[in-house]
């Protein structure tokens, strides 16, 4: 059985437009999509801006409602959670790395604080001395070291690249099941990109981390994906392992991702 099995997912937002805004047309942003992520395996979900690809991570995470379809998370389909309790505990299980590492961490919060907090909502028991150590922990396993000299930093005393390594660390606090990466190096230079290309791909190693790694980067996804989906206005347009995808292209929106991929020396 898959950890995660994407079933026919649709999100089409609503319209209004005409003489009282009574005609109604459909913004199609996912539609009839369905894929399946085995555990222990990084899939990759690439496309262009506006091609859907956000979308379905929201969906999973529950932060939107989907209009049909369903998304089952080891067999339990997740839509149908509607108890608060059982959200929470679904969301435990994920861990989330988003876009924009300025936006996501709250400037208010130093980084003991930003990584503790998943902590709490998880539940764990552990006093002052522990969260340090495990805080401490997290900081050396996303190679800010020495820890000590980040642990009490506020967001914008760190670079961006800094501050994407910290929003790793959050992500991992908890153990989750799925890993949710959405675009994480986009922000980033192309030295500091490589850099965490390269960290997530000892994570995927060390921990057998099952990763959804969302991209518009084909070359990124060739490197850190087992299989990868193209998604191209909503659909799935083709889908198989990452070299075949790479090398050996079915679909004219492939073909163009990798066209655009730079001619560069090595395997990016």
């Amino acid at each position: 059985m898959p950890l995660l099995d994407v079933k026919d997912l649709r999100k089409w937002y609503v319209l209004r437009s005409g003489l009282w805004r009574r005609k109604t047309t459909y913004v199609k942003a996912v539609d009839d999509v369905s894929f399946q992520v085995e555990e222990g395996e990084v899939f990759g979900l690439v496309g262009e801006s506006g091609s859907g690809k956000t979308t379905i991570a929201r969906l999973i995470l529950r932060l939107e409602t989907p209009t049909s379809g369903a998304i089952l998370f080891d067999g339990v389909d997740i839509t149908r959670l509607s108890h608060k309790n059982a959200l929470k505990q679904y969301r435990v299980k994920l861990g989330a790395v988003f876009q924009d590492p300025y936006d996501s961490l709250n400037p208010m919060m130093n980084v003991y604080r930003i990584l503790s907090e998943p902590l709490d909502v998880g539940g764990v028991k552990a006093g002052k001395a522990e969260r340090l150590r495990m805080v401490r922990e997290a900081l050396k396993n996303v190679r800010l070291t020495p820890p000590e000299e980040f642990t009490y930093k506020y967001p914008h005393e760190l670079s961006g690249g800094q501050r994407q390594r910290v929003s790793l660390a959050r992500a991992l606090m908890l153990n989750p099941k799925l890993l949710i990466a959405d675009e994480p190096f986009s922000m980033l230079d192309v030295s500091l990109r490589a850099d965490m290309l390269t960290l997530m791909e000892e994570m995927k190693n060390q921990r057998r981390l099952t990763i959804l790694f969302i991209t518009h980067d084909l070359a990124a996804a060739r490197h850190l994906c087992d299989r990868i989906a193209v998604i191209h206005k909503g659909r799935i347009v083709e889908i198989g392992s990452s070299e075949k995808i790479f090398q050996h292209p079915q679909h004219p929106y492939t073909k163009a991702l990798k066209k655009a991929v730079p001619q560069i020396s090595g395997r990016l």
